[in-house]
């Protein structure tokens, strides 16, 4: 969410506008909250964050050739986690297989919760192939669960990350990550934001954002 933010306050200052962050709160729902919102007229725009599934993330996995795959995930109240998880697990599914309760694990979205899950995981009697990390702050806690395991990465247990920010430099050795843009999304956005408002009878437009798989040392090069 940081770099997204960086990209959309990037582009609004040099259109001389300025960014105002809000968050619904727990007892209003945000359709709500975002009616009042606009009635009361407290901004000319509205971006909302969000978040997608990446349903070729169970292809690339398969692709790898790791069909005993776990996923590290944050709270089940975060949304992009969720959404994240349910993409992994809906593509699995369409693929034949069906992951085990016992490999889905939530953390509350802390190292050490991560690394306690992690070793939880990897003390399974049959632990999983190959880990799927919803962030990279997990994919650390998980690196130093595999250290203390002394697992071999990736002869033994292999793994992958979303997003590059901000940890992935820390992990040794280097991850393979699914990475996104998020920062020219940011960008992107704001600008269909500002067509908008300079034109109100303007189309809506829509503007996609594809994952790179950036091959690390946490797992086999894909069989081609």
């Amino acid at each position: 969410m940081f770099d997204t933010l960086c990209g959309v306050q990037k582009e609004l200052s040099s259109h001389g506008y300025t960014l105002m962050l809000m968050e619904p709160p727990d007892n209003v729902s945000p359709e709500t909250f975002l009616k009042d919102q606009i009635a009361r007229r407290i901004a000319d725009g509205i971006l909302i964050h969000g978040s997608c599934n990446i349903p070729s993330l169970s292809k690339i996995m398969l692709k790898y050739q790791y069909e005993n795959v776990a996923f590290l995930a944050e709270r089940r109240t975060d949304d992009i986690s969720m959404r994240r998880l349910n993409g992994f697990l809906g593509g699995m599914y369409d693929y034949g297989y069906r992951i085990p309760e016992e490999y889905i694990c939530y953390t509350d979205s802390t190292g050490e919760d991560a690394y306690r899950q992690s070793m939880a995981l990897l003390s399974l009697p049959e632990p999983p192939r190959a880990i799927v990390c919803e962030n990279s702050l997990l994919a650390l806690s998980l690196c130093n669960a595999i250290r203390e395991k002394r697992l071999r990465v990736p002869d033994e247990v292999a793994f992958l990350t979303f997003d590059s920010y901000p940890y992935s430099a820390l992990i040794e050795p280097a991850p393979t990550i699914i990475d996104i843009d998020v920062y020219d999304l940011g960008v992107q956005a704001t600008v269909m934001l500002l067509r908008k408002l300079e034109n109100p009878s303007l189309l809506v437009q829509t503007y996609t954002t594809l994952p790179i798989l950036r091959q690390g040392s946490t797992t086999m090069p894909v069989s081609r």
